[in-house]
This record gives structure tokens, C-alpha cells and sequence, in this order.
């Protein structure tokens, strides 16, 4: 399926905030004075949250295309099917780093299945955000979470009652962040259930080691 490049301009701020989406879904049982608290912290512990702050040094190394994210994406894994919509896209930061996603939709019986792949080299806030994360749990109303691990790849499992959504991140390799939605579901497990089928060895083997020359576009 014919995919095109969307370019959006983000600074390094606007990733530590969708980063935070994880973090923000523990303020659902939360009074509205302590959920304003909350939606009004910086992005980043000890940093200002606004347009006219620095951005912080942009990291070395050149981030993998949206298109090299894409052919990692395997056509059929476990029982589920690829079907529907895929898509690469390097999105660019202000400070001229970029965050490459590929994103590729499946069916399994009953399950809708998004997996996306993230190049965090120039945005690191995702990876310290899921550190936070890790060994925790809560449980709320509408949102519940859990740290988990993934074989050597820590992150998160979610479970948005409202949407009938579970939803996992984890970061492998220090540095490329899988993102697994599956609907309808009843809980987290199913999220982490599927991404388990993954292949993660050849999901591992996408950031090359030093001095290695990287994957390239079959």
C-alpha cells in the first residue's frame, strides 16, 4: 500500500509532552484541583514548558527512516494479518532532529491491531518518561497501568475503559519505541500478549551496533 511523508514541525518540548501522555492518565480518579496540578508541570522535571526555552543538545547519529521502520513491520505475526493502513514518516524537531514512525494496521478474529515503530535517538524524553514508569502500577475509573517487561525491553502496558483499548510501550535498544493497540479489549494482557509474538530479534537488530552499517529498505 502506496504511503506518503507527512512533515509537521515539533520541538523537542511538544515529544516531552506526548511522552507525558503516559504519565497523565494517573490524574483520572484525581480531584480537579490536583488534576489542573498535574496538566500544569513542565514536560520535563526542572525544565520550563514553553516556546521561547532552549532546546537541549541534539544527540549524535542519524535516526532510521520512516521507511526502514516500515519494512521492519512484518506482514503477518502470530495469528494476526496485516490489513488496512500503513505509514512512514520522519517528523522533523525545530532544533533539526527528527523522529522517524512507521505505523502498520492488523486483524486478528475480533482484534483491530496498530503496532508503530518510533526512532527516539533525538527525542529522549520518551525513553526517561518509561524509566519512570517501570516496576509501578495503578489502577483508576477509566485508565489502569502497569510497568512491564518484554523480554530485555521495559515500558507499559494501558487499559482505557472507555475506548475498550490496551495499549503497550516499550523501548528496545535503548532508543526504538514499539507502541502495540489492540481493540476491544478487556484489559492490558491482551496488549502485552500480542506484542510478545512480535519478532523481536529482528525488531532488536534495527539499531546497528558501532560501527556496523545500518538496515536498509528491502
Amino acid at each position: 500500500m502506496q504511503h506518503r511523508p507527512v512533515r509537521i514541525l515539533y520541538t523537542a518540548a511538544h515529544c516531552a509532552t506526548l511522552a507525558l501522555s503516559l504519565h497523565a492518565c494517573r490524574c483520572d480518579d484525581e480531584s480537579p484541583k490536583r488534576k489542573a496540578e498535574a496538566h500544569a508541570r513542565p514536560a520535563l522535571q526542572g525544565e520550563a514548558n514553553n516556546e521561547g526555552a532552549p532546546e537541549p543538545p541534539l544527540p549524535s547519529g542519524t535516526p532510521l527512516g520512516g521507511d526502514v521502520l516500515l519494512a521492519a513491520l512484518p506482514m503477518t505475526f502470530g495469528q494476526a494479518t496485516a490489513e488496512g493502513e500503513s505509514s512512514a514518516q520522519d517528523t522533523p524537531l525545530s532544533n533539526g532532529g527528527l523522529v522517524p514512525v512507521a505505523k502498520r494496521s492488523y486483524r486478528k478474529g475480533e482484534l483491530s491491531i496498530q503496532v508503530q515503530l518510533s526512532d527516539t535517538l533525538h527525542a529522549p524524553a520518551f525513553k526517561s518518561m518509561l524509566e519512570k514508569q517501570e516496576g509501578k502500577s495503578q489502577s483508576g475509573k477509566e485508565t489502569s497501568w502497569k510497568g512491564i517487561t518484554i523480554g530485555a525491553a521495559s515500558g507499559v502496558a494501558m487499559h482505557q475503559k472507555r475506548q475498550d483499548m490496551a495499549l503497550v510501550r516499550v523501548m528496545l535498544d535503548d532508543r526504538i519505541l514499539l507502541t502495540v493497540q489492540v481493540q476491544p479489549a478487556q484489559s492490558p494482557d491482551i496488549a502485552v500478549e500480542i506484542a510478545q509474538q512480535l519478532p523481536m530479534d529482528q525488531l532488536l537488530k534495527l539499531v546497528p551496533t558501532q560501527g556496523a552499517p545500518g538496515p536498509t529498505v528491502p
